[in-house]
């Protein structure tokens, strides 16, 4: 296979991979997170489905809205390498205690919490 068939080759069958159903992409495109699931499935626990902590320590993320003067990228900093407030014996452990959510999964969770107290 000469040069010019190879591409002619991979211009016409390459493309197939990504829109062919069972090709090499089409479960990832469909794939489809709600930001409300991963901040119940991974921070609801300690704050509450609506923000306003769930446990005894937890402040309410609702009532006290000092973290939304921060950009996102600050925010996911932060939750990734834990938060220990000063006047709390209560703190979140690194990457909120799952080390398997991934940086863009912080920050749907954080477009799911910046919802709930309207600062989006």
């Amino acid at each position: 296979m000469n040069y010019r068939n190879k591409t002619v080759f991979i211009g016409l069958f390459l493309p197939l991979f990504f829109i062919w159903p069972g090709g090499l992409f089409a479960e990832q495109k469909n794939i489809k997170v709600k930001p409300e699931t991963i901040y119940i499935q991974n921070c609801a626990v300690c704050h509450g489905d609506d923000g306003t902590g769930a446990m005894p320590g937890i402040p309410s993320l609702i009532d006290d809205r000092s973290w939304a003067k921060y950009p996102n990228s600050e925010l996911v900093k932060r939750i990734q390498n834990g938060i220990q407030p000063a006047k709390s014996e209560t703190g979140m452990p690194a990457n909120a205690g799952n080390p398997a959510l991934t940086e863009n999964e912080l920050l749907l969770s954080l477009v799911y919490l910046r919802s709930l107290t309207g600062s989006d």
